[in-house]
Parts: C-alpha cells; sequence; structure tokens
C-alpha cells in the first residue's frame, strides 16, 4: 500500500499511519498471530498524543498533565465502547527530509523502522505481539520542515473491547 502525497509532494502524517499498522500485522503473523483490527477512532487518540508529545516536548507515556492511556481514551472516545484493557507504544525517530527522491520513499523507510524498533525493545515487542489486543490505531506526528531533519512521534494505542 504506497502512500500518498500531497500537493509538491507533501507527507501528511496519515499517510505514514497505514503503513505502521501493516507492518505491525505482518511482524503478528510472522509469530502466528491474529491480526489487530485498524480502528480510525482510537487512530486519533494515538495522533492526539503524537501531537502532544511533539508540541509540549515530552516522550512519555504520561503527559505533563499526568495523563495516562485508559485517561486519554476515557476522555476522547464515546463512553458507550467499554475497554477491557489499554496498552501502548510510542516511538520518536529523526531523520533528513531533503532529497526529492527521498519523499517517496519517507513513509515506508519510517514506518518499518519504527515497527522494527518496536521489535527491538522487550516490553514494545511483548505489547506488539500480545494475544490480548484486538483492536489498534496508530498515530503519527511530524515537527521539522523539508530540506532539515523531520522528528517523528508515533503512538500505537492497543485495545481489548468489553463484551
Amino acid at each position: 500500500m504506497p502512500p500518498t502525497f500531497g500537493p509538491n509532494g507533501s507527507i501528511h502524517p496519515t499517510h505514514c499511519e497505514p503503513l505502521v499498522h501493516h507492518y505491525v500485522n505482518e511482524q503478528r503473523s510472522e509469530h502466528g498471530l491474529g491480526q489487530l483490527e485498524y480502528d480510525s477512532n482510537i487512530a486519533s487518540i494515538a495522533r492526539m498524543h503524537s501531537e502532544d508529545m511533539a508540541e509540549q516536548d515530552f516522550f512519555s507515556h504520561t503527559s505533563p498533565s499526568g495523563d495516562g492511556p485508559k485517561q486519554r481514551y476515557d476522555q476522547s472516545y464515546n463512553a458507550t465502547r467499554a475497554v477491557r484493557s489499554i496498552g501502548e507504544n510510542i516511538a520518536q525517530r529523526t531523520t533528513s527530509y531533503s532529497v526529492e527522491a527521498d519523499r517517496e520513499s519517507l513513509c515506508l523507510e519510517l514506518s518499518k523502522s519504527i515497527t522494527e524498533q518496536w521489535m527491538n525493545s522487550r516490553g514494545h515487542r511483548e505489547n506488539l505481539l500480545s494475544d490480548k489486543w484486538s483492536h489498534e490505531g496508530i498515530g503519527v506526528h511530524f515537527t521539522g520542515q523539508r530540506d532539515q531533519s523531520v522528528t517523528l512521534f508515533v503512538t500505537q494505542l492497543f485495545v481489548l473491547w468489553r463484551n
């Protein structure tokens, strides 16, 4: 699934989110696990956290105001959908975005490398490969500008719904 690009080759963060989801499910399949369903509402919560980390200059599961994944979910999601369990992975990566040819491969490269980064971290790997999750949302936020370094913030929010 190649990313789509905006005018002048701009990359919107949401172009990378389905790719991260794809690579996560690829890893799960390789380990004999079922695929996670993508939920756009959960992705919105994850994206808000990625934006918050970038804008408030922190990198943590807990925001400066003290909110963690469950609190962000409770504040953002339709209250009619109760969850049994929530998990979260976060990642941050800085890269160059300067060469014209790089534009087309940036989302692919970053999405794959973020998934590999999680797979190389014991806690993130355990979350990613847990069989208790049914759904996920991926939220990506870029800072920086073209022809400079770009920092990518990624939040992966896992959910197991209550029956």
